[in-house]
């Protein structure tokens, strides 16, 4: 333990670095980095978080990743979005 300890203080210093792949501010990752077609989409998830638990660092799962959802349709009209915020803003 002591030897993995030196060895990623060598290479990333203290604190260890975060580690994510998706926050609020971009696309989801399943339909960003994967495939999010219905055959694909589950398999895309996982694979997407085998990546981010074989980095080095402290792992951050963002609200709705650890579901595994992809992004609204392009298609969708504003009544599909069942949230209060996205409503009103439309409705401005």
């Amino acid at each position: 333990m002591e030897m993995n300890q030196k060895v990623l203080s060598s290479m990333f210093g203290d604190p260890r670095p975060m580690t994510f792949i998706e926050n609020n501010d971009h696309a989801r990752a399943v339909s960003r980095f994967g495939n999010d077609k219905e055959e694909w989409g589950s398999l895309s998830a996982k694979m997407l978080a085998i990546l981010q638990i074989s980095l080095c660092g402290t792992s951050y799962v963002y609200q709705g990743q650890k579901l595994g959802l992809k992004n609204f349709p392009r298609s969708w009209g504003i009544e599909e979005y069942e949230d209060v915020a996205s409503q009103n803003y439309w409705n401005q």
